[in-house]
């Protein structure tokens, strides 16, 4: 998509060699899309260990887990 772009095609028209194209303009405009896909990527992960762990199929009850401690705060209130 970067690639397309008419900063880029201006930079290949101008004669700039691809190494140059690549460390000056592509790389520093995919940065903030890899960092954004990386941020919401983590918590999506805690959510499913906690969820998978909630019902059964993750860490041990020893283990600290969100889904661990909910399970238990769960069957404590029902007692």
């Amino acid at each position: 998509k970067v690639k397309n772009e008419e900063y880029i095609i201006a930079a290949e028209a101008m004669g700039i060699p691809k190494h140059r194209i690549l460390l000056r303009h592509i790389l520093p405009n995919c940065v903030g899309p890899i960092i954004i896909t990386l941020t919401l990527a983590i918590p999506e992960a805690i959510f499913t260990e906690a969820f998978l762990s909630f019902i059964g199929l993750g860490v041990n009850a020893p283990m600290a887990s969100w889904g661990v401690l909910a399970s238990e705060g769960i069957s404590s209130m029902r007692s």
